[in-house]
């Protein structure tokens, strides 16, 4: 398991909106989904109002997001996978 750092945007009324989340993940697929998802649950947003520019693997210090580190440490990060 893995954290990446997802950069996208969301269509807002005629606007698109940058947001950048950082998710624990095994592979980058499963990491673009799980951010699908967020954005989905959080912001309503379908598939077709998302796009992702950038996704990439960060090691476990540059994480900020508290919910990725502890989903990481949780799930076999630091401890094999």
């Amino acid at each position: 398991m893995k954290i990446y750092r997802i950069i996208g945007n969301y269509k807002q009324g005629n606007e698109w909106i940058r947001i950048t989340k950082e998710v624990a993940a095994k592979n980058k697929n499963e990491a673009e989904d799980y951010f699908y998802s967020l954005l989905g649950s959080i912001y309503r947003k379908k598939r077709r109002e998302i796009r992702i520019e950038d996704a990439y693997s960060i090691p476990l210090k540059e994480a900020s997001d508290p919910r990725a580190i502890y989903r990481y440490r949780k799930f076999g990060g630091e401890h094999g996978e």
